[in-house]
This record gives structure tokens, C-alpha cells and sequence, in this order.
């Protein structure tokens, strides 16, 4: 059974959060845990700039603020 890209973005952020909470590096957890230390690092960065482009996109769309001047 093929998993969805939802299924392999939890289970690289619970690795993840794992690795931070562990307070080891992510070679000494990746070792740990049987995993390839250049996919922990790679899914990191896939994370990250999902949550950045979010927020970024978000922003955006937020109207600006102008303020009337007197003529």
C-alpha cells in the first residue's frame, strides 16, 4: 500500500519534532532510528518553507492600510 503525501509529511514531522525534543543531532537520531539523516534534513527544509509559503501567502492578501490625507 502506497502512502499519501500527507501520510509522508506526518511521518517526517514526527521524526522531526522527535529529533528537537531528543536533543540529539539529526546524524545521532537518524543512526538511532534507522532513517537516512539526508532525508530528515531534506523533509526539514519541505516543511519549513510549506509553513514560510503559508504565512507568506497569507500576508499578502491582506489589504493594505492607507490613511487619507488632508488635501
Amino acid at each position: 500500500m502506497h502512502q499519501t503525501n500527507a501520510d509522508k509529511k506526518q511521518f517526517w514531522l514526527d521524526h522531526i519534532e522527535a529529533a528537537n525534543r531528543s536533543g540529539l543531532s539529526i546524524i545521532q537520531y537518524a543512526k538511532q532510528h534507522n532513517i537516512k539523516a539526508q532525508r530528515l534534513y531534506q523533509w526539514r527544509n519541505v516543511i519549513k518553507n510549506s509553513s514560510t509559503t503559508v504565512a507568506t501567502t497569507e500576508e499578502k492578501f491582506d489589504p493594505p492600510l492607507y490613511q487619507r490625507t488632508a488635501s
